[in-house]
């Protein structure tokens, strides 16, 4: 009874009251109040039920009210965007408004049958329904692509109309920011985009609304996924090419029906199914860590995961993803473990392991590290020998190229037949550096030993031939010697190592592994000289 009277008391002294206000009250104030309500009256039915009292009729009757506010009157972060707010000052604005209308375009979505809709639906409530996206989601996403799209419609010089209508340059403007590392990442990859745009221009708006609010339910709902923004690429990559084929009516070859997505048709369909099964392979890359005790070699980070998607080897993950990919597969000891437990064979792939970089905590690291400094000594050292006496090959190339393949030779299971290829040819040709010099620099001596001898015979007469050390000498140098340049001349650099032509790239893959992220980082020639 106290409770019952407790609650009819709060909603005629004050949520009433509240209506009733001269100033209509405050909207936030009032949405609170209902909230309260409803809470006080889920208390309320359930303490009736364990003293097994029923609740009266007034009461029910005003907690129908109450819920029939709630659902209009519902939280909000800056915008209020329900059907009684369209009075309210922020919500005036002709930038917003502009906005808001342009999202309220859902001519030509076809929605599913099971869908009940409601007032004032959007593109983006669509595709909550089509892609299975939360629903709170929806609704942050809605207010954020509003306010981007309404900041920078303002900003637009000269001024656009003051006319509700979205301006052109605004929208492109936001989808060529959002969609910058996806056109980036598909550039890397050789694969064509899936933003692809209408030729009737009337729908050219609504299309690219739609490839804007599909990256951003992604991105909101991605969670720890948003540490792997080329894991993202990739979800965003099938996921818009799906909408694409949905809106041009294109029809699957495996089932003969128009293209649905891989994911849908249920509630929180993508949280469950693109989520929570790579958040699973996260969490169980974390445990293997144990805290940072284990071998870095032993497990993945974010960063390990997300290289997966720096190569077009990522596609055989395919979609919807196979749950026996290489990505979702166990480390090696584990699936051994468990086949012998079960007694069957594993047909499943081997776990993907490290991408580019493996740490391997050894004392070598001091050579492979400073391998400038040590390269000096040696060098110093062979010269003082030449002054001194005489002198031989360079052995630190060789040194230099073994200590590279043996601390990174974690790695090796997940490299590309590209990679182990240069890491082979680095050792050859270190190799065959070192006796090329040795015999090039015993050519020259006056007075040479047996061996050295023979060595002269092989090129004839040193009073009629060039001097073949100087040349084996200029060539060793001239890769350094470019180095040097493109050090003094970062901007050449960094055009190099971001170009995706294949000649660029197979002219810079012996000094250094292709990556997709901390390519063309150098300073300024000014700061260099600074």
């Amino acid at each position: 009874r106290e409770m019952q009277s407790f609650y009819q008391h709060y909603y005629k002294k004050y949520i009433q009251a509240l209506q009733n206000a001269a100033d209509k009250a405050d909207r936030a104030q009032l949405t609170k109040a209902y909230q309260t309500a409803n809470v006080l009256f889920e208390v309320l039915k359930a303490v009736n039920m364990t003293q097994s009292m029923e609740v009266d009729r007034e009461i029910l009757e005003t907690q129908d009210k109450v819920a029939e506010k709630t659902e209009i009157l519902v939280p909000y972060n800056i915008l209020p965007l329900d059907p009684d707010s369209a009075n309210q000052a922020i919500m005036r604005f002709p930038e917003i408004q502009a906005a808001v209308f342009a999202l309220r375009n859902t001519r030509g979505l076809a929605w599913p049958k099971d869908y009940k809709k409601k007032k004032d639906e959007d593109i983006l409530d669509w595709l909550g329904a089509m892609y299975g996206f939360q629903k709170h989601n929806v609704a942050n996403q809605r207010e954020h692509l509003i306010l981007l799209l309404a900041n920078v419609h303002i900003r637009q010089f000269p001024k656009p109309d003051q006319q509700p209508k979205l301006d052109e340059r605004a929208l492109t403007e936001v989808m060529k920011k959002l969609f910058k590392n996806y056109k980036k990442w598909c550039k890397y990859l050789g694969r064509k985009s899936s933003l692809w745009l209408p030729t009737i221009q009337q729908e050219v708006q609504q299309r690219k609304l739609l490839y804007m609010g599909l990256y951003l339910l992604i991105w909101g709902e991605a969670a720890n996924l948003r540490f792997m923004p080329e894991c993202l690429c990739y979800i965003y990559h099938h996921m818009a090419f799906e909408l694409y084929g949905m809106l041009a009516g294109n029809v699957s070859p495996l089932t003969g029906e128009n293209i649905k997505p891989a994911y849908g048709g249920e509630e929180e369909a993508f949280l469950r199914k693109v989520v929570t099964p790579i958040y699973d392979v996260i969490a169980k890359e974390a445990e293997r860590s144990k805290r940072g005790r284990s071998k870095h070699s032993q497990w993945r980070n974010y960063d390990d995961l997300n290289e997966y998607f720096w190569s077009v080897d990522c596609f055989r993950l395919g979609w919807p993803m196979r749950a026996d990919a290489d990505f979702f597969c166990l480390p090696v000891e584990k699936l051994y473990f468990d086949k012998l437990k079960d007694n069957n064979p594993d047909n499943r792939d081997r776990w993907v392991g490290k991408g580019n970089f493996v740490e391997i905590r050894s004392f070598w690291h001091i050579f492979r590290s400073f391998d400038r400094m040590w390269s000096f000594f040696i060098l110093c050292l062979q010269a003082m020998i030449i002054v001194a006496w005489n002198g031989t090959g360079d052995p630190s190339a060789i040194f230099n190229a073994i200590l590279d393949v043996i601390l990174n030779w974690k790695a090796q299971r997940s490299m590309s037949m590209h990679v182990k290829l240069r890491y082979i040819l680095k050792v050859v040709s270190a190799a065959a550096w070192v006796i090329v010099l040795s015999v090039t620099y015993a050519y020259t001596w006056d007075n040479p030993p047996g061996f050295a001898q023979t060595i002269q015979s092989w090129f004839g007469s040193r009073s009629r031939s060039p001097s073949m050390f100087i040349m084996a000498v200029a060539v060793y140098l001239s890769p350094n010697m470019l180095a040097a340049i493109l050090f003094l001349f970062p901007l050449i650099r960094r055009f190099l190592e971001r170009s995706n032509y294949r000649i660029v790239m197979f002219m810079m893959w012996w000094s250094q592994p292709r990556l997709y992220v901390g390519r063309g980082m150098h300073e300024s020639t000014f700061s260099l000289f600074k």
